[in-house]
């Protein structure tokens, strides 16, 4: 993954795929599932606009809509960042969803809720073993975006791999943007 202040586009797939540092503030859990306190909540939300902000400079110009996406139980912290995106810059519709091991019936019909899935391998090195991973209702989105949130744990090769959730996520948009959370 190209950095993207400065770097040039690195071509994975149709996407560009390029890594924001949020600039997390130190000792803040990426969510529930390690303990969070109402002090955590305070410096988190302290620190919501520095990261928004850092997320908006990445996003290509003209972005207007833009999934950020979580990765599996890793939701809070990415729907925090979404929610603040939004709240940030003008005209940008942000949508949040969040990647899953559960496979669904995707069906392209307009009364059905999802409509597209997306296929790739996992790349946390999971407790249950390898298997297929999924992302709903990205294909097909008319994304300009999708800002990737994934824990530090899950920052492997296998994310940045040709067939992984990055290269796959670049097929389908213009720009993939990686932000990680330190586990």
């Amino acid at each position: 993954v190209a950095e993207h202040e400065g770097a040039p586009a690195a071509p994975v797939c149709a996407g560009w795929v390029g890594r924001v540092e949020l600039g997390w503030p130190d000792g803040v859990p990426d969510g529930g599932r390690h303990g969070f306190a109402p002090a955590h909540r305070e410096r988190l939300e302290a620190a919501l606009p520095g990261m928004a902000t850092r997320l908006a400079r990445a996003l290509p110009e003209g972005a207007r809509r833009v999934l950020v996406l979580g990765f599996e139980e890793l939701m809070y912290a990415p729907l925090r960042l979404a929610t603040e995106l939004e709240r940030l810059v003008d005209g940008v519709e942000t949508r949040f969803s969040t990647t899953t091991r559960s496979p669904v019936l995707a069906v392209d019909d307009p009364g059905y809720a999802i409509r597209s899935r997306i296929v790739f391998p996992a790349h946390d090195e999971p407790a249950d073993g390898p298997g297929e991973r999924y992302a709903y209702n990205v294909a097909g989105g008319g994304f300009d975006a999708v800002i990737a949130v994934v824990d530090s744990t899950a920052d492997t090769p296998a994310l940045h791999a040709p067939d992984g959730l990055l290269a796959t996520l670049a097929a389908h948009t213009p720009t993939v943007l990686l932000a990680v959370v330190p586990s």
